[in-house]
């Protein structure tokens, strides 16, 4: 199962170049909390085409919730910021990763 962690306390890297582009998940998912874990189960659609679960942390869900709908990299970066105690480069690099994770899986509709 593959697990996506956006840690806004640890993660360090690149800003995205990226930030106005329109991002939203590819299918529709349900976050579901099993034994202390946030899983994303694809619902509708998905479930026929994206055959797995979505294994999150903390972050990396409140990130999935946003891309339920149209966003961009950069609102994203911004609710983060009113949700979280973290410096904003962490936060930057945190987005920037999960999102870089979801693109990688095909989960991301731009």
């Amino acid at each position: 199962m593959p697990e996506y962690k956006a840690d806004p306390e640890t993660d360090t890297g690149s800003q995205s170049t990226k930030g106005e582009a329109v991002l939203k998940l590819k299918y529709t998912f349900d976050l579901v909390e099993v034994d202390d874990h946030i899983v994303a189960v694809p619902v509708s659609e998905g479930a026929n085409t994206y055959h797995g679960v979505v294994k999150l942390n903390e972050s990396a869900a409140f990130i999935f919730k946003l891309l339920q709908d149209e966003t961009s990299e950069d609102a994203v970066v911004k609710s983060m910021l009113d949700e979280f105690d973290a410096p904003e480069e962490s936060l930057v690099s945190a987005v920037h990763n999960c999102i870089s994770e979801l693109r990688n899986k095909d989960l991301l509709t731009e």
